[in-house]
């Protein structure tokens, strides 16, 4: 197989994953509807024209065109609609208590944490305790490495010092700040000799590699799901972290790098190689999904629930202009970041550089 129509491959698995999250997360607030007793009407994995339908009981099920949403319509939801009678409804989501409505509200973002969490443990458990080894793993965009080492180089030498652990390999980058280095690698069985100049990152020595890993032992179950839930707690604080200082101005690492869902299939598409790579990078997308629709901010999740929230301590249910105002003003803060986010990185990917 080429190494193109791997590629091509691997972003169309990247895209299956993408549907079977936004499946997962409409499904939470599906089932906790349907299990508070909430009159669910449309239950459907895409946006636009209705490509296959069909109706069960009370509920119409479906896929639409554009798969890259989906929506789940329930009684009363829709306070917009005018001819939306069902809006009184004894029960639509209007008449459900404050409860209930987060419950339903937050539902998609937990069932895309307990999918992430499931395929996080798992990669764990197979990939079991690691140490670090001489062998080259990959190399950082800008610096010496990057245009020296290839994946699966073997460090053996650095300048006249024998290399047999990262421990060592890693000391000796550092002795040399901002000074060239002799390195000796085995590259396809044939040795080979460079010179690279460190340079200097957070006070370190460094030239841009991150080593292979080396399996010692497989994680028992117990510390399979430690791993998980390690892994769901690191990535949920980096993530509110990130957009605290996005949003009060202190940081623009959230958009750096690629960021929106082209960036991320072709991110996929170039690092997976094998079948724990794509559930690792499915379960870390699963938790960005679940923690960015957590954010305060209409028509996202987080925002209605803090529409629901603000009605119940101000004793009634806001204007419609005014939620239309609210609506408006999320929607377009919303598109106007996805658009930046596609262009920089269509940009990207058509130029082979960063806006940064």
């Amino acid at each position: 197989m080429s190494e193109q129509l791997a590629t091509f491959l691997t972003g169309l698995a990247i895209i299956a994953g993408f549907i079977f999250l936004i499946v997962v997360h409409e499904f939470g607030h599906y089932i906790v509807a349907k299990i508070s007793n909430i009159k669910v009407t449309d239950f459907f994995v895409g946006f636009g024209p209705k490509l296959w339908t069909f109706k069960k009981g009370e509920t119409t099920y479906g896929i639409a065109a554009i798969p890259l949403g989906g929506y789940v319509k329930m009684a009363g939801s829709d306070v917009l609609d005018d001819e939306d009678k069902s809006i009184d409804d004894e029960r639509g989501l209007a008449k459900a208590s404050l409860t209930k409505k987060i419950f339903i509200i937050m539902a998609g973002s937990t069932m895309n944490i307990v999918v992430a969490f499931i395929l996080l443990s798992i990669v764990a458990g197979f990939y079991g305790i690691t140490v670090p080894t001489t062998k080259v793993a990959g190399t950082t965009k800008g610096l010496p490495a990057e245009k020296a080492l290839l994946k699966g180089d073997k460090i053996i030498r650095i300048n006249d010092k024998k290399i047999r652990d990262w421990k060592t390999l890693s000391s000796e980058i550092k002795r040399h700040r901002e000074k060239k280095i002799a390195i000796e690698i085995v590259r396809k069985k044939q040795n080979i000799s460079l010179t690279l100049k460190t340079v200097i990152k957070d006070n370190e020595a460094i030239i841009g590699i991150w080593p292979q890993q080396k399996k010692v032992r497989n994680l028992t179950f117990a510390e399979s799901i430690k791993s998980g839930a390690n892994a769901v707690y690191f990535f949920g604080s980096t993530v509110t972290i990130l957009i605290y200082k996005g949003i009060t101005g202190q940081s623009s690492e959230i958009v750096k790098g690629s960021t929106s869902i082209i960036g991320a299939v072709a991110i996929g598409a170039t690092t997976t190689e094998t079948v724990l790579e794509y559930l690792g990078f499915i379960g870390m997308i699963s938790l960005a999904l679940a923690y960015i629709n957590l954010v305060p901010l209409p028509p996202l999740d987080g925002g209605r629930a803090a529409i629901y929230v603000f009605e119940k301590v101000i004793g009634r249910p806001l204007k419609k202009n005014a939620i239309i105002g609210i609506m408006a003003f999320g929607l377009a803060l919303v598109l106007l970041l996805m658009i930046y986010l596609v262009g920089k990185d269509i940009f990207i990917i058509a130029t082979n550089r960063s806006f940064y």
